[in-house]
């Protein structure tokens, strides 16, 4: 089994929001999600990609990673 990887794919909350984040990995029940940041570092953006990986377990996924990489300095950052 392969794993799928989605660009910038929008994911619709059970209220109707929408989600985009920048890449997701989908290995089986794992998911990955990354999201590049050019920029300084700022909690925003952790609350954000913790928002995407709450989304992904409400959708039955059990293993789900988040990470920043902020892009300019080389940094990754788990959510």
């Amino acid at each position: 089994d392969r794993s799928k990887v989605f660009t910038e794919s929008s994911v619709i909350n059970v209220d109707g929001e929408v989600y985009r984040p920048d890449r997701v990995i989908v290995d089986g029940k794992k998911v990955i999600v990354v999201d590049y940041k050019f920029g300084k570092e700022e909690k925003k953006y952790l609350r954000q990609i913790g928002n995407y990986a709450r989304l992904y377990k409400s959708m039955g996924y059990p293993d789900v990673e988040a990470y920043l990489w902020y892009v300019e300095n080389d940094k990754v950052v788990r959510g």
